[in-house]
């Protein structure tokens, strides 16, 4: 749960990274709702997983509260089986219609989308069918980082915190023939991460 904490504070950095100073002063806020969720099932020569995440995003570049963005949901899938010498690996990303995307603070969400797929090797394209349910498990983890970096004529003040809990996760993940969820190992978690930064131009 630490390690993802940690992923999550990196990625949020990398976001803020990407706001284009304007002046002498530029703040950046990022406040977001995350759930995840990793499958995998392996047989004696195969190996199948699936990422699922979905975000609900505010953001804010200069003063004021942070503006809510549309959810957002990010699939990723892998398949290889090296005894027929086959391999699938394609990625697919929407923008969540109203209602797609739910969550209870840390203690519930489900995501109920279909996703169109590109396969890298080919750029042949697939639906998969999304419907999940997280529910929250066990502790809250908490973190909290600031940080501060001078360069020549400027500076960056920056601060993260994040809450995370593991969840249990149940549902499926369906193409035309294969739910990749069924009686796969699974991995989820609920996660809110705050960030904030202020540089400025000397």
């Amino acid at each position: 749960m630490k390690k993802t904490l940690f992923v999550l504070a990196v990625l949020s950095a990398i976001t803020a990274s990407s706001a284009p100073a304007r002046a002498a002063t530029d703040t950046y806020r990022y406040k977001a709702f995350n759930a995840e969720a990793s499958f995998w099932t392996e047989g004696l020569c195969s190996f199948t997983s699936v990422y699922v995440g979905a975000s609900e995003a505010a953001v804010k570049e200069g003063p004021g509260k942070p503006t809510a963005e549309s959810p957002q949901v990010w699939v990723y899938l892998s398949s290889f089986d090296w005894c027929a010498g086959t391999d699938t690996e394609a990625f697919g990303g929407a923008t969540l219609a109203p209602g797609a995307f739910s969550h209870n603070k840390l203690d519930a969400a489900s995501l109920d989308v279909t996703v169109t797929m590109i396969d890298w090797a080919t750029n042949a394209t697939f639906d998969l069918t999304i419907d999940l349910d997280w529910t929250g498990l066990g502790e809250t983890y908490r973190g909290l980082d600031r940080s501060h970096y001078q360069g020549p004529g400027f500076s960056v003040n920056s601060r993260w915190n994040g809450t995370a809990r593991e969840a249990t996760v149940a549902g499926s993940i369906t193409d035309a023939s294969t739910d990749y969820a069924a009686g796969a190992e699974v991995y989820g978690d609920l996660s809110n991460v705050t960030y904030g930064a202020t540089s400025i131009t000397h």
